[in-house]
């Protein structure tokens, strides 16, 4: 427990890094103290999203675009769904604070380079240059998986999502809500990686979460509505959505770990 201890106590000490950040260590401390009351470690991805529970959402906390040079930013008291799973990736493949930081360079771009050009900017992107992550959707229902080529970052009017980066032709796979019944939810594993299938062109997803088992599936995710890090029944909360894809987490495919 004392590695993931240092993530919190060292925050006080980020002056040492060419970031921006918002430093309250004392509050990161009450934070780490109450999960590890509650958990025997940090030590996976589903205990390490446990540490973020309660967390407000914040949008719009990183900085960079086309005209404006990125910078690498680690805000720890608000997030949104995508820096939410960037901050817990991070934290569960950590030994201490430092190696966090590292580790959240190479989550939150490609190659670690810090550029907005590099950028994963969507969620297929987790699947091409987050070491370890792997694109398993077909594995939990095969025969129902839907496949569609879209266009990321091109809108239906013609216009992008996102200047400066390239419009790519990628396939998406994903699986219809209707189909992830309970006895397929089965294939899931804690700590599975979560996207919320988009419908709209030049999107892969609307929103990603973690996947939770506790007495029953659950979708954990930084929520705008709740207006913060919460659980909420998987099925309850997909069954109004088009559907899912599903990334995952394989040690042995991580060529960074030691």
């Amino acid at each position: 427990m004392l590695k993931y201890f240092n993530i919190y106590i060292l925050i006080g000490v980020v002056l040492l890094f060419p970031f921006v950040y918002n430093s309250n260590s004392d509050e990161y401390e009450k934070r780490y103290l109450s999960s590890v009351s509650k958990q025997a470690e940090c030590d996976t991805i589903m205990w390490c999203s446990w540490s973020y529970l309660g967390v407000p959402y914040k949008s719009n906390t990183l900085i960079g675009s086309k005209n404006t040079p990125e910078k690498f930013v680690i805000n720890l008291e608000g997030m949104d769904c995508f820096t939410y799973i960037d901050y817990v990736h991070s934290l569960a493949l950590s030994a201490d604070y430092y190696d966090f930081v590292d580790r959240l360079k190479l989550t939150r771009y490609e190659d670690g380079i810090v550029s907005f050009k590099t950028r994963n900017h969507f969620f297929y992107d987790w699947s091409l240059n987050v070491k370890g992550i792997r694109d398993v959707t077909k594995l939990i229902r095969e025969n129902k998986v839907t496949t569609v080529k879209k266009k990321l970052n091109l809108k239906s009017d013609g216009s992008v999502f996102l200047e400066g980066i390239p419009i790519r032709e990628v396939e998406i796979s994903y699986i219809k809500s209707k189909f992830i019944t309970s006895a397929y939810v089965k294939n899931l594993n804690a700590g599975d990686y979560i996207g919320i299938y988009s419908e709209k062109e030049g999107l892969d997803v609307s929103h990603v979460g973690i996947l939770i088992w506790e007495d029953k599936p659950y979708f954990r995710h930084a929520s705008s509505i709740e207006g913060k890090v919460v659980d909420v029944d998987l099925f309850k909360y997909i069954k109004d959505k088009p559907g899912i894809i599903v990334y995952r987490y394989h040690k042995g495919l991580d060529s960074t770990i030691k």
